[in-house]
């Protein structure tokens, strides 16, 4: 078995703090997509618009629920608007329980592993899908701009940083994929 893989399971099978794919407690779920094969994680990166508050960010496909989901339920069609992905074929190792935003929301990150390639398509509100192996991910000092560390750069993309709900979601991927078990 692939060693990140392993420790991922490990990890997420032993007991966790809040959260649950039944929890009514939750805002918001993304989809964190471990690809086997290429050993990467899926990022998108979002279109820009004005008023957006998460125009062009780099992020985890997900967002907000709907009446009568549960937080596994939001990621899996958030992952199908997003990037055309139907992540029911998919192993889902759980959730790691509900984090929260600068804003407020309350988020539901869901680790899903896939055994094959997946061939992502971006939906309307993504300009563009990234595929990065999470020993490659560059922590960096953040910009000015932007006042919370951590602060990530995806490497062969320029001009992006990734901060926030996303850049801590990262940090406990690394935090976990480099522990020594």
């Amino acid at each position: 078995m692939d060693p990140i893989l392993a420790r991922i399971l490990e990890m997420v099978l032993k007991p966790l703090e809040g959260g649950g794919c039944g929890s009514p407690e939750y805002d918001a779920s993304v989809a964190v997509i471990y690809e086997e094969p290429s050993r990467s994680i899926i990022l998108i990166e979002r279109v820009e618009r004005p008023g957006d508050p998460w125009s062009g960010h780099i992020a985890f496909p997900g967002g907000f629920r709907k009446p009568g989901e549960d937080s596994y339920e939001t990621a899996v069609r958030e992952a199908w608007e997003e990037i055309h992905i139907d992540l029911r074929r998919a192993f889902h190792l759980g959730d790691i329980g509900i984090w929260l935003t600068r804003g407020s929301v309350r988020v539901v990150p869901h680790i899903f592993v896939s055994k094959e390639v997946l061939d992502a398509k971006p939906g309307e509100e993504v300009s563009r899908i990234l595929k990065a192996v999470i020993s490659e991910i560059e922590e960096i000092e953040c910009p000015q701009n932007i006042s919370r560390a951590p602060c990530f750069r995806v490497p062969g993309v320029e001009g992006k940083v990734i901060w926030g709900l996303t850049a801590r979601i990262i940090e406990w991927l690394m935090r976990h994929e480099r522990s020594e078990w």
